[in-house]
């Protein structure tokens, strides 16, 4: 929660701070995602639960009107998990304001992982620890909308390895 109410205090600040008269090439957003699947990790855990909401912060770099690089960090309020990477997006104008997405990058997800041992007694044993997978790519498509000169809001779909998300992005330049 500490983590939203950072996040939303980032973006509401930008907002009044921002000139209205001219937007530069930066911008950054909150992001909210579901996340669903299973991550394989290096020693035989795996993620307890394979569904959660995810809340994070993006901050990009137009490279021009249709290419941008971005660099993400998100987290769940459920487990310890983290996701955090970089991705090359591009955007191309359908009709009017909306336009889609498409994007391709590198990502690494850090979690609490669990593992349970059952002994020939029938009991059994479970252990946690911290885990995080290798930087493998990342890819998304989507479909955004440009309310105004200087935010816009996105719907994406995302996979990475075993996980698929899908969630919403606010974007405001700065």
């Amino acid at each position: 929660m500490k983590f939203t109410n950072l996040a939303l205090s980032v973006c509401s600040a930008t907002l009044f701070l921002s000139t209205a008269a001219h937007a530069s090439n930066f911008y950054g957003g909150v992001d909210v995602y579901h996340v669903e699947g299973d991550v394989e990790g290096k020693k035989g855990y795996s993620v307890k639960d394979s569904s959660q909401e995810t809340y994070g912060l993006t901050l990009g770099y137009a490279l021009n009107e249709y290419v941008g690089l971005e660099a993400f960090y998100a987290e769940s309020d459920q487990y310890e998990f983290k996701n955090f990477g970089a991705k090359l997006n591009v955007r191309y104008v359908l009709i009017g304001d909306v336009y889609g997405i498409g994007s391709i990058g590198v990502q690494q997800s850090q979690y609490d992982a669990f593992r349970t041992v059952t002994y020939l007694d029938g009991t059994s044993e479970t252990s946690t620890s911290q885990d995080k997978t290798e930087i493998k790519p990342v890819f998304g498509a989507g479909i955004g909308y440009r309310i105004n000169e200087r935010v816009n809001i996105e719907a994406k779909y995302n996979k990475f390895e075993d996980l698929s998300s899908y969630g919403v992005s606010l974007l405001m330049r700065f």
